[in-house]
C-alpha cells in the first residue's frame, strides 16, 4: 500500500514537472514570435543638405530641408 502511494505521487510530480518544462518552452517561443512580429523596418533616405538619414515620412527638422 505504502509502495503503491510513493509510485503515485512520483507519478504526479513527473507530470507536473514536464508540465511547467514545456509551458515554459512555449512561452520563450510565443516571446520571440512577438518581438520579430513588432519590428517594421523603415525606409530611410539620406537629407542632401544636413546628410542625416530620416525616415521618409518625416522631416529632419530643419527649414532648408527638402524631405
Amino acid at each position: 500500500m505504502f509502495l503503491k502511494l510513493i509510485v503515485l505521487v512520483l507519478i504526479i510530480g513527473a507530470i507536473l514537472v514536464s508540465f511547467n518544462v514545456f509551458s515554459r518552452r512555449n512561452l520563450k517561443k510565443d516571446k520571440n514570435n512577438v518581438s520579430n512580429e513588432q519590428a517594421d523596418p523603415e525606409e530611410m533616405i539620406s537629407c542632401d543638405i544636413c546628410g542625416t538619414f530620416v525616415a521618409i515620412k518625416k522631416n529632419c527638422g530643419r527649414e532648408d530641408c527638402l524631405y
